[in-house]
């Protein structure tokens, strides 16, 4: 009997994305910002390795070998990134224990997220959210008040409650845009919710996978009810959808800069009262665009308690969109991509 060589068609539309939009989409689109991100901090994880291990005569052949064995394709745990940058910077300063210590943790913890969709935790000994911390407190910036950004101490138990906020957040998302909520998980495998002051949320290209956002009752400002407008599960999703979005772009922008502007430059922002690099008013057009489309779709789909946030984010997302068209030097992609973000906000 002779046997069936016949091979089934793929369907590629399945697997066609457009890499340079705003609009959210199949994941394999995703995927691809994801990988590359990998790709650059196994290449400089590996790069570390090698250099210290010349200069120092240390022996780092366990490092290595199981550096090997990472798949720039997979979810990698955000504190994977947070290592190699955080020896980057020791290798620099000449900081060689520092250094050291930062290489060595592939060998201690894992590198590859084993659970799926998004796990929350409260600020832990993770290296990821260390670098978050030691970041957020060394920020010079002063909110509205004159404040610097600090993070209290925050227990597990004392976030439960936001826990099922969040998961409750995660789960409208899907119910709004399903192609997004597919883009969140697999780009993001980790959220750290703590009690703050002067800061909402945050996410950093060298935690990448990972995001942070600050409950919404502890500062003692934002406590006063004329300070921040919506609590409970808008509250999260507003900060999931945020947050969620600028990993995507710092993905994607390994593809193409797409923002030419030199950092000198400072332009007036969508989120911020003081002035921007157009890196950032990029960045928060972006993620204003896709905040209002969550919003709006939620609108759409018989939940009108969303329309007060449409109200409060579309004209930040006109004049972010107006910003970037008159001072943006942007590349061919990144014009694609900008021009983009008004048919991602449903404007």
């Amino acid at each position: 009997m002779q046997a069936n060589t016949q091979v089934k068609p793929v369907n590629q539309s399945l697997y066609k994305y457009d890499l340079f939009t705003s609009l959210p989409q199949n994941s394999e689109r995703v995927k691809e910002a994801r990988r590359r991100k990998n790709q650059e901090t196994y290449t400089s994880y590996k790069l570390l390795l090698e250099e210290f291990e010349r200069a120092s005569g240390y022996d780092l052949t366990l490092a290595k070998s199981i550096l090997a064995t990472v798949d720039p394709a997979s979810r990698l745990n955000p504190s994977f990134h947070a290592a190699a940058h955080r020896a980057k910077e020791a290798m620099i300063v000449g900081d060689a224990l520092e250094c050291f210590r930062a290489l060595k943790w592939i060998e201690t913890a894992k590198h590859t997220v084993s659970h799926s969709g998004i796990q929350v935790f409260s600020p832990n000994g993770t290296l990821a959210c260390c670098e978050a911390v030691t970041h957020i407190h060394q920020d010079q910036t002063l909110d509205v008040h004159g404040r610097r950004a600090e993070i209290f101490h925050t227990t597990q138990d004392e976030i439960a409650p936001y826990t099922k906020e969040f998961q409750q957040a995660l789960a409208l998302l899907k119910f709004a845009d399903e192609d997004m909520h597919a883009e969140t998980i697999e780009l993001i495998s980790q959220v750290t919710i703590f009690k703050a002051q002067a800061i909402m949320g945050g996410s950093l290209n060298r935690t990448f996978g990972a995001i942070f956002i600050a409950s919404p009752d502890h500062d003692p400002i934002r406590g006063h009810s004329s300070y921040l407008t919506h609590r409970g599960v808008p509250y999260f999703l507003e900060h999931l959808v945020h947050e969620s979005s600028h990993n995507v772009l710092f993905g994607l922008m390994l593809s193409d800069p797409m923002v030419l502007n030199p950092v000198s430059e400072k332009f007036s922002a969508p989120l911020r009262t003081d002035l921007r690099p157009m890196y950032g008013i990029f960045h928060a057009a972006f993620v204003v665009a896709r905040m209002v489309r969550v919003f709006k779709l939620m609108v759409r789909k018989g939940r009108p308690e969303y329309q007060r946030l449409v109200d409060h984010f579309e004209p930040r997302l006109i004049n972010g969109i107006r910003v970037v068209s008159e001072h943006g030097k942007l590349t061919p992609n990144g014009k694609r991509f900008f021009e983009s973000f008004a048919q991602c906000g449903l404007l």
